[in-house]
């Protein structure tokens, strides 16, 4: 009996410490939302003395971009050994530092901002509170709509058309391995070799039937810009019935 009380604060202490992580995600996630239209409106769809004002400082913010990863990944590994707020301040530079430094250098160089932050945060707040097989099911599927996005906006044109022709079919080959170890991951109850693929009693079919679905979809959107429309929309719905169902699941 005095272990069930355990138990339950156990299991609200984790419940907490996924809400606390989807948040920090969240947050995360806002704040390199507020940048990348930061720079679309004074870089992008500035005027002329904004963009070559903001083209010096995109130089200068992807080395302090650099040196602020750097120095995170410096106080993550000193302090790897202890769970403290010095090793989550390391690690929160090191991604900060990251993303400083790419964004800026992709905005810089290609004059693009694209939706992967919204989808990376997405992908961050489903790890923190969903099962392992819907984050895994979810990520492949949202990664999917990323390929067939870029598909749809970059065949047939003159500068991307080979590039993410090569993209999609390395995409391919991506997706069918990975279809196969889940597979057999999900024969030998999570496990692949050694290594933990899965939790225990999971079932491994979801993202399995995921990687054969983006398999087929990146196929058909390799066809035309069109196919790839339609494929997008048929792939976002069955992300809205999985993520429903997993939903209704946690509750």
């Amino acid at each position: 009996m005095a272990q069930k009380p355990n138990k339950k604060g156990n299991a609200r202490a984790q419940k907490a410490d996924s809400v606390n992580s989807a948040v920090k995600f969240l947050l995360a996630g806002c704040l390199a939302e507020a940048y990348l239209l930061v720079l679309r409106k004074y870089f992008i769809n500035g005027k002329l003395e904004q963009v070559v004002q903001w083209d010096g400082y995109l130089q200068i913010i992807v080395y302090a971009g650099l040196i602020i990863a750097a120095a995170g990944l410096a106080l993550g590994l000193v302090f790897r050994k202890e769970k403290s707020w010095k090793q989550s301040a390391g690690w929160t530079l090191l991604g900060a530092g990251a993303f400083l430094a790419v964004a800026s250098w992709l905005v810089r160089n290609y004059v693009y901002t694209a939706i992967i932050v919204p989808v990376v945060m997405l992908l961050g707040i489903l790890w923190s509170l969903y099962d392992r097989e819907c984050v895994y099911s979810l990520s492949v599927l949202g990664v999917t709509v990323l390929v067939l996005w870029l598909c749809r906006k970059g065949l047939g044109t003159v500068v991307w058309n080979t590039k993410v022709l090569i993209a999609a079919v390395l995409y391919l080959a991506v997706m069918a391995v990975a279809g196969v170890l889940f597979w057999k991951a999900g024969k030998a109850d999570g496990m692949l070799g050694n290594v933990r693929m899965l939790p225990k009693g999971s079932d491994a079919m979801p993202v399995y039937a995921s990687c054969v679905l983006s398999l087929a979809a990146v196929a058909v959107g390799l066809i035309s810009t069109t196919a790839a429309y339609y494929a997008i929309w048929a792939v976002c719905l069955v992300i809205f019935a999985l993520a429903v169902y997993y939903t209704v699941r946690q509750l």
